[in-house]
């Protein structure tokens, strides 16, 4: 099954009256299990689909011209993931902390049909090789690194024995399937003989697997307790050259084309020429790094015949690379001062990052880039390695909105103090972080909305979809620094530092520390376990479900500093904050930021990411009718808001999979599950409901 996401206006998909989130089930009564089955089933003239839509079940007939696309666009399909520990993987030498999606480690077929992934065929059952076979999945880019079956092993790090690469080559090879291969070259596990019997074995498969790639392997500063893996060094790189180069004489010889391809990086590292346009053949790995400098040279050259003389203004760029490449750019830089009126500064950046034996550009980091160009001078333009920047098809220049909050600033009363000396201890930029700030330091040119005043991160979400809405600007930039310094989280309060509540405060916070989360919320919470007869226990499973969320995530608190499940009866037993409120019911305080993007709907179509599409936003202005509000004015208040959610985003409660209702403190998250009914949970059943399967994986998400 497929979802469809996007329909392409006046495309034969909208004519047929396709609507956005319609499962299509079946194509010509084939199944259609993702995109591939899409494309494969629809080439027909005349196809029928079967389309799920809500829980009725429909069927198009649509007649289609040849070569004429649907102009549907659909759901990302669910990625299958790596089931190796290979002992070179970058992915399990790189630092904790990044983004979660760079340390998903894909290996699926699919993708490498649809866009040159390399897998290692260790995942896939007999029936996806038929599949490969009958739907003509062809090309398909194999990580082989080795041919001896035990080697493979090792170099994979399996303790379960897998099919032997042979066979599948074979099969695949044997039914027209065109393959093209990779060898992670480590020294001293499988170069020398091994590396001479993997491209043996592997040539016999000619013309099916079509090329070999030699690529080195890449060693971070993070291997913590992984292999030990020797990197490849210029005497390593020299040899291994020298093979591929007497090899390719002899299946040039053989087949007509050199078959075996050194990658760009280790030509670099022998400090050899690098070969021409006609030792790459067809350039069949060029994505790979096979012959990736010499296109780009070839390309330069053309270029550069169209260089003008003299620029009619004068201009300071500097020029960002690895140090890979530093020695290829040199004679390019030269050639480009001699402009008349253009200095270029060539700045080669050291990955301190990853550590300096990553030296290709599209491993660099915008620290480490950004602390080379702070050498003191004043530069008109930095030019950035396209490879090295995200994909996402946003620039800075993008950014036409700018929305921050003066409530995130460090200078709080109960951090110790003095923890900046004056003046700096209320300067922008170090303990707050205005919009002007951050306009200015990010060089944003083009900003036309800006709203340095937003009162807190809910209402920062809110602000920044209404001025896209409103057209007051078209993508714009919410930053929110988290900045709970060491001390007594929310403590920003001198009358909650206090032993004596001053003045009305006397009636207000008779016990203390009062915010919205604590003291009135926990009357509100008895009133509310006392009408529905239920307690403080009951929100056990709910806090133990939130914490093991957290855990799966991989640059959590939780999953970086304290790494395990809670139990019932550690909850349970909690430090005590405020009867019955526990430690464990409370907000965690971490020192982070958080930025998000908004944009239009238009706009987020043609980004890399999956976007997040906000269909609706509010909020309750709510009065109290005394000084403490009731269970009753609560629940009107949070019944009111959920009226507000469904009738402007078009949705009902059983519309909604996910329901992620505010959870910082758990005294009151039952009000808005309650509120809005979702899963058709009414008032006072919220309790019972944590107790059911509400885990991600489970019904009750």
């Amino acid at each position: 099954m497929v979802v469809v996401k996007q329909i392409e206006p006046n495309s034969l998909g909208a004519r047929a009256g396709f609507c956005i989130g319609d499962r299509i089930l079946r194509i010509n009564g084939e199944e259609v299990r993702d995109l591939i089955d899409v494309q494969v089933s629809s080439a027909e003239e005349v196809i029928c689909v079967e389309i799920e839509r809500g829980k009725e079940l429909y069927e198009a007939e649509i007649e289609r011209r040849s070569g004429e696309s649907l102009g549907l666009v659909f759901e990302d399909m669910r990625l299958r993931s790596c089931n190796n520990k290979c002992v070179f993987c970058f992915i399990h030498q790189m630092p904790k902390g990044m983004r979660r999606s760079l340390y998903f480690e894909d290996d699926d077929f699919r993708l490498s049909f649809l866009h040159g992934s390399y897998v290692t065929l260790t995942n896939v059952r007999e029936s996806d090789i038929d599949r490969i076979i009958e739907q003509g999945l062809t090309p398909q880019y194999i990580s082989v690194h080795a041919t001896d079956p035990e080697l493979r092993q090792v170099m994979l790090g399996r303790t379960k024995a897998t099919v032997d690469i042979n066979e599948r080559l074979r099969k695949l090879a044997t039914n027209g399937i065109e393959m093209h291969t990779q060898v992670v070259l480590c020294p001293g596990w499988n170069d020398g003989p091994h590396l001479e019997r993997t491209v043996t074995d592997l040539s016999a498969f000619y013309p099916a697997v079509r090329s070999v790639a030699l690529v080195p392997v890449g060693l971070t500063d993070h291997r913590h307790q992984l292999a030990q893996l020797d990197p490849v060094t210029p005497a390593k790189a020299t040899e291994y050259v020298a093979a591929a180069e007497a090899w390719g004489l002899q299946f040039k010889a053989r087949f007509g084309e050199r078959f075996v391809y050194p990658a760009d990086e280790i030509f670099l590292l022998t400090g050899r020429p690098l070969p021409e346009a006609s030792y790459y053949d067809a350039f069949p790995q060029l994505e790979n790094g096979i012959g990736m400098v010499c296109s780009f040279l070839d390309t330069w050259d053309e270029a550069s015949k169209r260089l003008p003389a003299r620029t009619a203004k004068a201009m300071r760029i500097g020029l960002l690379t690895g140090r890979l490449a530093e020695r290829i750019l040199v004679p390019l830089v030269a050639r480009l001062n001699a402009i008349e009126n253009v200095q270029i500064d060539l700045l080669p950046v050291d990955n301190d990052f990853f550590g300096h034996g990553i030296t290709v550009s599209g491993l660099l980091t915008g620290c480490d880039m950004a602390a080379r160009v702070r050498d003191g001078i004043q530069r008109d333009l930095v030019l950035l390695p396209p490879n090295c920047i995200n994909g996402e098809g946003l620039t800075l220049d993008d950014i036409d909105g700018v929305i921050t909050s003066p409530n995130a600033e460090t200078n709080q009363p109960w951090a110790p103090r003095p923890y900046l000396a004056p003046p700096f201890d209320s300067e922008d930029g170090i303990t707050k972080v205005s919009a002007r700030w951050l306009t200015k330091q990010m060089g944003l040119k083009n900003v036309k909305y800006m709203d340095p005043n937003a009162p807190d991160i809910c209402g920062m979400m809110g602000l920044a979809a209404q001025a896209v809405g409103d057209g007051l600007c078209e993508t714009a930039l919410v930053w929110y620094p988290m900045v709970n310094l060491a001390g007594r989280y929310g403590h920003n309060n001198p009358q909650n530092i206090s032993d004596e509540a001053p003045g009305n405060s006397a009636f207000s916070i008779p016990w203390g520390y009062q915010s919205g989360a604590m003291f009135n919320n926990l009357v509100v919470f008895l009133q509310y376990c006392q009408k529905y007869g239920t307690s403080h226990d009951a929100l056990a499973p709910l806090c133990l479900n939130l914490r093991r969320n957290g855990l799966m995530t991989p640059w959590s608190f939780y999953a970086l500093h304290e790494p395990y499940q809670l139990t019932r009866e550690e909850y349970l037993n909690g430090r005590v904050v405020e009867e019955p409120l526990v430690i464990y019911d409370c907000d965690r305080p971490v020192n982070t930021c958080v930025a998000f993007i908004f944009t239009t709907a238009e706009r987020a179509r043609d980004l890399r990411q999956k976007p997040v599409y906000v269909l609706n936003h509010a909020q309750n202005n709510v009065r109290g009718r005394s000084t403490m509000a009731t269970l009753d004015e609560h629940q009107e208040a949070v019944a009111s808001l959920a009226r507000k959610m469904w009738e402007g985003s078009g949705l009902g409660p059983g519309d909604v999979d996910i329901f992620n209702p505010y959870d910082g403190y758990l005294t009151f998250t039952q009000q808005f599950l309650e509120g809005f009914q979702w899963h058709g949970v009414k008032w006072g059943e919220a309790h019972d409901f944590y107790a059911e399967d509400i885990r991600v994986e489970g019904p009750h998400p």
